[in-house]
C-alpha cells in the first residue's frame, strides 16, 4: 500500500489516502483523480469522501488493474509497467534507476506508430536489454528496435517473443539484480499472460 496527502477541495479537508496503486506516477493521477471528483461535485454530482478513499484503497481490487508498477517478485525483483510514451517512459525509467542493484535488465518492445529514438534514448546506458515483440500486429519488429538501440549504444540481445526475452533476463539476472519488462502495454500483456 502506498500512503497520500492531499487536499479534498470540499470544505478543504486534508485527505490521508492510501492505494494499492505503486509508483512514482500515481502521485499525479491521484491529484487529476481528485480534480476530476471536484469538478463533478461542481457539477452536483454527489460523492463521499468514504466512498472515494475506499474505492482508492482498492483500485487493483475493483477494476482489475495491472501493469502499473506491478512488483512480480522479490528476487531478482521483477517489475513490470505499462508505460509507452516519452512521459510515462521517463517517469518509469526516472523511479526504476534509483533502486539500487548490482545489474539492471530491461525487456522492452514497443509498437509500431512510436518514434523508436524518443523513447530509447530515456532508457539507461549500463542496462543489458532483451529487445522483444508483442504477440500484436502492431508491434515493432525487435531487430528494427535492436538496430536503432545499438545506433544509441544500448547493448542487448533481440528475442522474437516477450516470454523468450523474460526467459533469458531471468536466466541472466542475479538475486540481487533488477528486471523490468515494459516499453509498450502490449509487452506487458504477453508477460503478464505466459
Amino acid at each position: 500500500m502506498q500512503h497520500f496527502h492531499a487536499r479534498e477541495k470540499q470544505g478543504e479537508r486534508e485527505l490521508n489516502i492510501l492505494t494499492d496503486l505503486q509508483g512514482h506516477c500515481q502521485i499525479k493521477n491521484l491529484a487529476t483523480a481528485l480534480k476530476t471528483i471536484d469538478v463533478l461535485r461542481e457539477e452536483g454530482v454527489i460523492i463521499r469522501r468514504e466512498d472515494i478513499l475506499a474505492g482508492l484503497r482498492k483500485v487493483i481490487a475493483n477494476t482489475g488493474l495491472q501493469g502499473r508498477w506491478q512488483v512480480m517478485r522479490e528476487s531478482p525483483m521483477v517489475i513490470a509497467d505499462v508505460a509507452h510514451n516519452r512521459e510515462g517512459i521517463k517517469e518509469v525509467m526516472d523511479q526504476l534507476t534509483a533502486i539500487p542493484c548490482r545489474q539492471l535488465h530491461v525487456v522492452f518492445g514497443m509498437v509500431n506508430d512510436k518514434d523508436p529514438a524518443t523513447l530509447l534514448s530515456l532508457l539507461p546506458k549500463n542496462a543489458r536489454y532483451y529487445f522483444t515483440r508483442a504477440s500484436v500486429p502492431r508491434a515493432l519488429d525487435e531487430n528494427k528496435l535492436g538496430e536503432a538501440a545499438a545506433s544509441l549504444e544500448l547493448a542487448g540481445e533481440t528475442f522474437p517473443t516477450v516470454e523468450e526475452a523474460v526467459k533469458k533476463a531471468l536466466q541472466s539476472a542475479a538475486p540481487d539484480d533488477l528486471v523490468f519488462i515494459g516499453g509498450s502495454t502490449f509487452v506487458v500483456a504477453d508477460f503478464l499472460g505466459s
